[in-house]
């Protein structure tokens, strides 16, 4: 067992998950939140198999990977407006326009 680990099994405690707030949340990056997810799974199954309710952790679990969801929507949905804005930014300089002749790109 590595030293992570070992600490880890140390420090687990079985009453309730380490909670964040949605403020906390919102200013993880996106390895935080991963880092998160990857421990409350854990946590969450190691409570199953000692037979232990895991209510609490599927719940913060809930909260993190909706984070992590709407996180991957949005940076598809910002590509995908790049993409757009970029076609428009070529067709209005061939026609020696400007850019606001694009209108709305969503």
């Amino acid at each position: 067992m590595s030293k992570k680990n070992k600490n880890f099994v140390k420090n687990f405690r079985n009453d309730s998950p380490d909670v964040c707030n949605m403020d906390e949340i919102g200013y993880m990056v996106d390895e935080e939140i991963h880092n998160r997810v990857l421990q409350l799974e854990f946590e969450k199954n190691k409570l199953t198999s000692m037979g232990k309710d895991s209510y609490l952790w599927e719940v913060e679990l809930a909260y993190l990977q909706r984070e992590q969801e709407l996180r991957t929507k949005r940076a598809e949905l910002h590509v995908n407006y790049l993409k757009k804005f970029m076609v428009c930014v070529e067709t209005t300089s061939m026609q020696e326009s400007n850019i606001d002749s694009c209108g709305d790109l969503n």
